[in-house]
């Protein structure tokens, strides 16, 4: 173990080998100790080939002209959800004010508020590009 400002534990000494320092705290979420471990490529191993990155061509004018909306279709039911959480929402907080219990209301309300709130969303999701 060394202490959190040993920092010439991590420092490169040999440039011809290929070296790993891997560097951790104990206890865990402090600083009070570090881990050090340290590694080095054995040459007895064959590397294998580098793989070829070759990305492809992105078409951004199509992009453009294909639209705003991944899947219009979920426009519909985006809007509709929409609609019914804002209602939910002020059938809340109207009752709320007419003199409810906040601490019956408000969880009543969650209950059925939080999974529409969830569907919303996945209309959301179907809505962005699929690039996003």
């Amino acid at each position: 173990m060394v202490n959190p400002s040993q920092i010439e534990v991590v420092k490169t000494l040999d440039t011809t080998t290929a070296q790993l320092t891997l560097v951790t705290c104990h206890p865990k979420w402090t600083s009070a100790n570090r881990l050090i471990v340290k590694a080095k490529l054995e040459s007895s191993v064959t590397p294998q080939p580098a793989t070829v990155f070759a990305p492809e061509q992105v078409n951004v004018v199509a992009d453009f002209q294909a639209g705003w909306f991944h899947e219009p279709a979920a426009i519909p039911g985006a809007l509709l959800l929409v609609v019914i959480l804002s209602l939910m929402a002020w059938v809340a907080t109207r009752s709320v004010k007419r003199g409810r219990s906040a601490w019956v209301v408000y969880p009543v309300t969650a209950v059925v508020f939080f999974p529409a709130l969830f569907v919303f969303f996945g209309f959301l999701t179907r809505l962005t590009p699929a690039n996003l």
